[in-house]
């Protein structure tokens, strides 16, 4: 006699992820390297909480900070003095920058895209006056156009007056 196929009413979903499905098959040898792997999850974990801490401790900081703090922390995060004293500006620069030193900056995808639309991006009119300069174009030669005198020059008044 041939079992009777059972048909489930429910679906019972289990609460399991990837790393749970690890199978031993050397009678628990591989123990400590599967316990290894969560400790340095749980050691990354903590320390990804830390410095989201910190950082969200850091941007806090920022709206308290006066303009001319948040030049000296202009010149800490980037390394170089800044020129503006435009306190949101200087807030959005500082904050993007202590978001990138922590999280890592863009991606290397979006650093390739990047420079792969670069070229075809079209060049802003304050860069055109520094642009020949900037990759050493002789400049155009001038052309003199002599002035007029004012012998050349005749009036003409309308009749009558």
């Amino acid at each position: 006699m041939k079992p009777q196929p059972v048909e489930l009413a429910e679906t019972i979903a289990l609460p399991s992820q990837r790393a749970d499905a690890f199978m031993d098959l050397d009678d628990g040898a591989n123990r400590s390297r599967e316990g290894d792997i969560n400790m340095d999850r749980r050691a990354q974990l903590k320390m990804d909480r830390a410095t989201a801490a910190t950082v969200s401790e850091q941007l806090v900081a920022l709206e308290e900070m006066t303009v001319g703090e948040l030049a000296e922390k202009y010149r800490e995060v980037f390394g170089v003095p800044t020129r503006t004293r435009n306190r949101p500006y200087l807030h959005k620069r500082i904050a993007w920058r202590i978001q990138e030193l922590a999280e890592g900056g863009l991606s290397p995808r979006a650093l390739a895209k990047i420079e792969e639309l670069a070229p075809l991006a079209p060049v802003p009119a304050s860069a055109c006056s520094v642009l020949p300069i900037a990759l050493n174009i002789p400049s155009p030669p001038k052309v003199i156009v002599p002035k007029q005198s004012s012998e050349t020059l005749k009036p003409v008044l309308p009749k009558g007056r």
